[in-house]
């Protein structure tokens, strides 16, 4: 029987959930590091093994993995420039907003009259 219980102890980094602790907080912080540094040299000595089975073997696993590296800076390039196209930068805001500003007559540029200005609100 499966029990629904989670229990979260704020700022201990423990997590009970279904009588079991999951210490959260710290494994995170660690695990994108381990693997940044542990997927390549992983990588480098599954091609040196795959080079003294046998050079066609490596020459192919080399391939593969260029391939995958390929597809994967594609879709990188293309996530990023869809993000480009619809966050307007910050050109752009701008002129918007001095377009705005010109375009209303309602508003007046109090630097051109000689009249003196009152901050309150």
């Amino acid at each position: 029987m499966l029990y629904a219980t989670t229990t979260v102890y704020r700022g201990s980094g423990v997590w009970v959930f279904e009588g079991r602790a999951v210490y959260a907080g710290w494994a995170v912080r660690i695990a994108k590091p381990l693997l940044l540094v542990s997927t390549p040299i992983g990588l480098v000595f599954g091609v040196m093994e795959a080079w003294r089975v046998g050079a066609w073997l490596g020459t192919l696993m080399v391939a593969l993995l260029s391939v995958l590296g390929g597809f994967s800076w594609l879709t990188v390039r293309r996530i990023r420039s869809e993000r480009e196209r619809e966050t307007p930068s910050e050109v752009q805001v701008l002129e918007e907003q001095t377009a705005v500003t010109r375009a209303s007559p309602a508003t007046k540029d109090p630097s051109s009259t000689n009249q003196p200005v009152s901050c309150k609100p």
